[in-house]
């Protein structure tokens, strides 16, 4: 199930997904964005079908295939689904343009309900497969430009900011779910009222991670691309990390010292 893994305890269940995501991002996306759409189609739903037929079976006995990961299958399938999609955009984007307003609104409102329902009784079938196909009419250009009410949802304030500090989140939500104990706290707390706690916190941990290191860190990377010209690495890493005056003095004034710091070394 796990190419070959045993079910060992380790320091967080979400790293088998991650390191999916990841490898197969940098070893099978480059091959599979090069295939011909009809190729990629077929790869998916195989991929699919053999998860839906087996993916029970195998965790009921709870047998080892050294050469057989579920998440592996689904991750290839997945990404060539995704491929077969980038390549057909003009079509489908052709293919929704022709909907009337209303229409297109009415489609969009569907597939979110059809893939929240998918999210929340997931399992390993061809549920998994029909949900993310529910995402293409919403992912089709200018979907929510036409809707206005989703494009103004979607522009609001709060949603930015969630926008802004996504990275952060992505980052920082799985090692807050596991300090938590999602399933002693849900437990405790019940469901729902475990998932509204749980989202607060990541929200408000990755919040803290965005404004007092992702900026920080952005802010001194720009800084030493501005500073680097000419001086050496370590004198334009400091002159990158003290805080930028504004207006022609604070220019002059990270010049000599950048060049000061070069001088002394």
């Amino acid at each position: 199930m796990t190419l070959g893994i045993i079910d060992v305890p380790v320091i967080n269940s979400p790293s088998w997904s991650i390191g999916i995501e990841f490898w197969l991002s940098a070893l099978f996306l480059p091959l599979l964005v090069r295939g011909r759409v009809i190729v990629l189609l077929i790869l998916a739903g195989a991929g699919y079908l053999f998860v839906a037929d087996h993916a029970h079976g195998l965790m009921a006995v709870q047998t080892i295939y050294p050469f057989v990961s579920l998440g592996l299958i689904k991750g290839v399938a997945g990404m060539a689904l995704g491929a077969a999609i980038y390549k057909s955009e003009i079509k489908i984007n052709a293919l929704f343009a022709r909907l009337d307003e209303q229409w297109l609104a009415a489609l969009m409102v569907l597939a979110l309900a059809f893939i929240a329902s998918g999210i929340i009784w997931q399992g390993n079938n061809l549920l998994n497969f029909a949900v993310i196909l529910a995402i293409v009419p919403i992912l089709a250009r200018d979907s929510f430009s036409r809707v206005r009410t989703a494009n103004d949802f979607l522009s609001s304030k709060p949603l930015v900011w969630l926008g802004t500090i996504s990275f952060s989140l992505y980052l920082v939500h799985t090692p807050m779910l596991v300090l938590l104990r999602v399933p002693e706290t849900a437990q405790s707390l019940g469901d729902v009222n475990a998932a509204i706690f749980l989202t607060v916190v990541c929200v408000i941990a990755a919040a803290v991670l965005h404004y007092f290191f992702e900026k920080p860190v952005a802010r001194a990377v720009k800084n030493f691309n501005s500073e680097a010209g000419g001086a050496s690495i370590w004198a334009a890493t400091i002159a990158a990390m003290r805080p930028r005056r504004k207006g022609k003095e604070g220019s002059l004034a990270a010049k000599a010292s950048s060049t000061e710091l070069f001088r002394r070394r």
